[in-house]
């Protein structure tokens, strides 16, 4: 399987990704280029009243070499919901937009933006850094919604400070651990995922993941002397949690620290109103988070990739 990586998320921010700027221009007006940032504006998106509009564009084609994220700031016009910068494994031309679509979850990384979702939620504690991979394409994910009775002009830039990777930095990396074997029946279902470590992990964020028929989930960590202990747990799972994630956050100088040996168990409900199976990526488990290390780390269905 394709690395996976959310949204979200799933789920991956850092100080590259940063909340709205408080001096930056209302909404309609675009703000000037700050110096010393790369800018990646996207093509304006014509919105008729009552328009959701998730799609995707490619902004940059693969990086040459490795870059450090410094620093990302963006910015929405009216009706603009959420921009956010992923880096992604699919080549196309830039300029390229289709609709955003759950598989892309399985090829992209998630690096900041702005907005009422994930951009505004993925943010690592100062001097840490995400690291844009040689080979991966820039993409920004697009969300409007246009609530007016108006027709509006949908536009969104994102800002993004790179410098050359430098080892003098400390890198936030992903962590997920999924099944593909989603598969859920009418009415209700449940799904248990495990994922033994064999190295320690200094967590500095950690999120459960589903879609809207999600339930309930949570994730414990079963000890190798026999002890469990809770590391998330949404009793009661929300649907705004798909795009928002409700993390948990640690200090860089006192990280979540899971040890090797232990296995990360993830438990997760759903509820099926609608008459026919609903498979992954449709709907999902996931416990995904962000932690202090050169590489990502993944289990899908119990197995390192």
């Amino acid at each position: 399987m394709r690395r996976a990586t959310l949204l979200l998320l799933l789920t991956a921010g850092a100080c590259a990704t940063s909340e709205a700027d408080p001096g930056q221009p209302q909404p309609g007006t675009k703000p000037p280029q700050p110096q010393g940032y790369t800018r990646f504006e996207t093509q304006p998106t014509p919105l008729v009243p009552g328009a959701s509009v998730l799609r995707v564009e490619w902004v940059a084609p693969a990086m040459t070499e490795d870059m450090d994220v410094l620093d990302i700031r963006g910015w929405q016009s009216k009706a603009g919901h959420h921009a956010l910068l992923y880096a992604i494994v699919e080549e196309q031309p830039v300029g390229t937009v289709r609709n955003w679509k759950n598989e892309d979850q399985l090829s992209s990384s998630l690096i900041g933006g702005s907005g009422g979702e994930a951009g505004g939620q993925l943010k690592l504690p100062p001097g840490v850094v995400m690291r844009l991979r040689k080979g991966r394409a820039l993409v920004v994910q697009l969300h409007y919604l246009n609530t007016s009775r108006e027709m509006v002009m949908g536009q969104s830039v994102i800002d993004v400070k790179l410098a050359p990777a430098s080892p003098a930095r400390r890198v936030a990396s992903a962590f997920a651990s999924t099944s593909t074997q989603v598969a859920l029946p009418p009415g209700p279902s449940k799904m248990d995922i495990d994922c033994k470590l064999d190295t320690d992990v200094s967590f500095l964020m950690v999120s459960n993941h589903q879609h809207h028929l999600g339930t309930s989930s949570y994730t414990e960590q079963l000890r190798p002397d026999g002890n469990r202990q809770d590391i998330k747990r949404d009793d009661r799972w929300e649907e705004e949690w798909a795009f928002n994630p409700n993390f948990s956050r640690f200090e860089v100088n006192a990280p979540l620290v899971i040890k090797a040996g232990t296995t990360l168990h993830t438990h997760c409900e759903w509820m099926n109103g609608a008459g026919e199976q609903v498979k992954f990526p449709d709907e999902m488990c996931v416990f995904f988070g962000f932690f202090l290390g050169e590489q990502d780390l993944y289990c899908v269905d119990g197995v390192r990739q």
